[in-house]
């Protein structure tokens, strides 16, 4: 399981150039200054950059290998799902690196 934050940014390009050449990150190979979001990584640590509206903030995502069988898991040992958490807490899949899921 590995936390990843994902911080909003006013400026991409002006935000990688700090993240990169300030901070020695590396952009991640697949990402380009045009993507959505940027992945940055720098001795096995990961974090992404979006630009969102301007306004700055925060947020964590937790990426899991077999998403599936941890949330059954949970719900054996009594996870209330009534409320139909997974409608609004599973914002995505994510295909690009195998069978891991991005909760926020």
């Amino acid at each position: 399981m590995k936390f990843v934050p994902l911080l909003r940014c006013a400026d991409m390009a002006r935000a990688v150039k700090f993240y990169t050449e300030v901070l020695d990150f590396e952009m991640a190979p697949y990402d380009t200054l045009d993507s959505s979001v940027i992945d940055l990584l720098r001795h096995g640590a990961k974090m992404q950059l979006c630009e969102f509206d301007g306004t700055p903030g925060i947020a964590i995502t937790v990426e899991i290998d077999a998403v599936d069988d941890l949330f059954r898991s949970f719900t054996e040992r009594g996870l209330d799902t009534s409320a139909n958490p997974t409608r609004r807490s599973i914002r995505r899949r994510s295909t690009r690196r195998g069978d891991l899921a991005s909760f926020t």
